[in-house]
């Protein structure tokens, strides 16, 4: 009898030292978070509903700078910056030449194999990671007209 309420007792504790023992991780962990990756390339487009691509303008390597990036943490958020606002119109840009940068914080979601940067009904962000040392950034904004602007990001780590 002595032998059955001894082992009643130790349960408890054999069964508490199980759980503080289990391995738990509460943050989840993002292979694209961590350093910051620096932008490289940047098209922006417009796209009508059937496809068809006009208006578009590509900024090579030599238009950004250390301002120039997007990083991305393990809390699920991501950071954005930009020396100046990049337009369809290569050389021209919108805002304050005198404060051209800009920085903004938003969160982001893993989906399938992608990540999705705060999607809206009217404007989405997609990742693409090559599972190495780059990732493109599709982004597109529905337009009131018969066109969608488009704009696809290119980073480095």
């Amino acid at each position: 009898m002595k032998k059955k309420y001894g082992l009643l007792l130790l349960l408890p504790l054999i069964l508490s030292s199980c759980w503080w023992g289990m391995k738990r991780d509460p943050k989840p962990s993002y292979p694209i978070a961590g350093k910051k990756w620096q932008e490289v390339k940047l098209w922006i487009y417009h796209k009508t509903y059937h496809g068809l691509i006009f208006n578009d303008t590509t900024y090579h390597r030599s238009a950004f700078d250390t301002l120039d990036y997007i990083q991305f943490f393990n809390t699920g958020t991501v950071q954005t910056g930009s020396h100046y606002y990049y337009s369809l119109h290569a050389g021209l840009y919108n805002g304050d030449p005198a404060h051209p940068y800009f920085s903004e914080t938003r969160g982001f979601m893993p989906w399938r194999s992608l990540y999705l940067v705060a999607p809206t009904g009217f404007t989405a962000d997609t990742v693409y990671y090559n599972g190495r040392d780059s990732l493109r950034i599709h982004s597109f904004q529905r337009n009131v007209n018969e066109y969608y602007d488009e704009m696809d990001a290119y980073y480095t780590r």
